[in-house]
């Protein structure tokens, strides 16, 4: 399975909906355990800030249930990427178009 285009995520432009609804929608991809966790290379959610994004991953993907800490911050285990840019800042609003990659954090740095 190949990844989508650039041009196909951001459908020319415009806010990716969620299939029969108006809810705008984030992809995130997954790269090395993540992927191999997930078993998928992407996946899409509702946009919202960068924690309540990876929140949503998280319940998508039992999996993935150590990406988050109990009182919701990112585990030492990984890393995240905002449109190609490492990302810390859980309150950081992720909208709509916006690619959240998320990665191990040996593959990260």
């Amino acid at each position: 399975m190949s990844l989508p285009s650039e041009s196909k995520r951001k459908h020319e432009g415009r806010p990716i909906m969620e299939a029969g609804s108006n809810r705008p929608v984030v992809t995130v991809e997954f790269v090395g355990i993540p992927r191999v966790k997930t078993g998928v290379p992407y996946c899409s959610v509702r946009s919202g800030t960068l924690g309540e994004v990876l929140q949503q991953v998280r319940q998508q993907f039992p999996a993935l249930h150590d990406l988050l800490t109990e009182s919701g911050s990112l585990t030492a285990w990984y890393r995240v990427m905002v449109d190609q840019r490492f990302e810390e800042d859980l309150q950081l609003p992720i909208a709509a178009g916006q690619t959240v990659l998320i990665l191990s954090a040996d593959i990260g740095g």
